[in-house]
C-alpha cells in the first residue's frame, strides 16, 4: 500500500467533504480515491468514514486518526517544498561588490562548489574598498568586512574578521622584539588610512603610531611591513600567508587587539533575489562564525 497516498487522500475527503471533490483536487478518478481510502482503512484495521449515498462523516476511528493524517501530510508537504527549493535551479546573473583581497584570500576557494550547485548562474564581480550605493549601482549584495553603519540596507552578520599585529623578520631584528604592545607606539608603524584603522591603535590610551609610509590600501600596508618598514596593524586574511611563510610574524598572539564585522549586506528586504539570498545562504554555511 501506498501509506502516503492514501493517508493524503483520506484527508482530502475530509477536508473537501466528498470524495468527487477530492479527486479533482489530487487530480486522480474518484475510484482512485476511494481505494486509497480503503487500502487505509484495511491497514488500520478500521472504518475511518461513515458513508451514505449523500455524505460522509468521521467515524469514531476516524476523529482520533484525523489530526495525525494532518500533521503527516503537512511534514509531508514541507518537506517536498524544501527539496523542491533546494534543487531549483538558479539562473541569470548576481552582481556582488566586496574588497579585492578578501574576495581572493576567502571568497575564490569557496567558489567552485557555489557554481557546481548552481551551473547557469553567472557571478559579476565588482572589487575595490568604496562603500557603493547597491541600488544605485545595481548590485545584488556587498559582502564587507568593516564596522556596520545604520543603513537602509539589509545586512547578515556572519562574524568577525581578527586584527593583528605584525612586523617582519628583519625589523624586529633591527628594533628589537617589544616585550609589551605598548612598546608598538614607539617602533616604526606601516600605517593604513581606511576607515577605522589609520595611526590610532588600540595599543594603550590615546596612542599614535607613526611611520615613512602611510596607504589608504590595505595591500600596500601589507607590502611595507613585508618590506622591513614597519609594523601593520591589519585583518587577518590579509596577512596569515605572510605569517606562515615566515616574512612576517604576529606580534603577541594572545592579545585581542580588535575585529570588525564580517557580512552580507543587501539594498532593501524586498529587493532580495533568489540568487543572492542562496549565495547569502552558502556564505553563513562556510564562513560564519568566522572567528579564529
Amino acid at each position: 500500500m501506498d501509506n502516503i497516498r492514501s493517508i493524503r487522500a483520506f484527508v482530502e475527503v475530509v477536508r473537501a467533504g466528498s470524495f468527487v471533490k477530492a479527486a479533482e483536487r489530487l487530480h486522480c478518478s474518484t475510484t482512485t480515491v476511494s481505494r486509497l481510502v480503503r487500502e487505509l482503512e484495511a491497514e488500520l484495521g478500521q472504518p475511518l468514514l461513515l458513508r451514505t449515498t449523500r455524505s460522509i462523516a468521521l467515524s469514531a476511528a476516524g476523529q482520533r486518526r484525523y489530526p495525525e493524517c494532518q500533521r503527516i501530510v503537512v511534514s509531508v508537504d514541507a518537506l517536498q517544498q524544501q527539496i523542491a527549493d533546494e534543487h531549483r535551479e538558479l539562473s541569470g546573473e548576481l552582481r556582488i561588490t566586496s574588497t579585492t583581497t578578501f574576495v581572493q584570500k576567502r571568497i575564490v576557494p569557496l567558489l567552485p562548489d557555489f557554481v557546481a550547485q548552481h551551473p547557469r548562474l553567472k557571478l559579476l564581480w565588482s572589487l575595490h574598498d568604496a562603500r557603493l550605493d547597491l541600488a544605485a549601482q545595481g548590485m545584488d549584495m556587498a559582502i564587507r568586512v568593516a564596522h556596520l553603519d545604520d543603513s537602509s540596507m539589509v545586512a547578515r552578520r556572519l562574524g568577525k574578521i581578527h586584527i593583528w599585529l605584525v612586523a617582519s623578520p628583519a625589523q624586529l631584528a633591527r628594533e628589537g622584539m617589544p616585550a609589551h604592545p605598548n612598546d608598538v607606539a614607539r617602533m616604526q608603524c606601516s600605517v593604513c588610512t581606511v576607515p577605522h584603522f589609520k595611526n590610532r591603535w588600540p595599543l594603550q590610551p590615546d596612542a599614535l603610531v607613526d611611520g615613512p609610509i602611510w596607504a589608504d590600501c590595505g595591500d600596500v600596508s601589507r607590502e611595507v611591513a613585508i618590506a622591513g618598514l614597519g609594523v601593520a596593524y591589519l585583518p587577518d586574511f590579509m596577512v596569515e600567508d605572510a605569517v606562515n611563510d615566515g616574512r612576517l610574524v604576529r606580534l603577541f598572539p594572545e592579545v585581542e587587539f580588535g575585529s570588525v564585522e564580517l557580512a552580507v549586506l543587501y539594498p532593501g528586504r524586498r529587493q532580495i533575489s533568489a540568487a543572492a539570498a542562496a549565495f547569502g545562504d552558502f556564505l553563513a554555511q562556510r564562513l560564519g562564525p568566522s572567528d579564529r
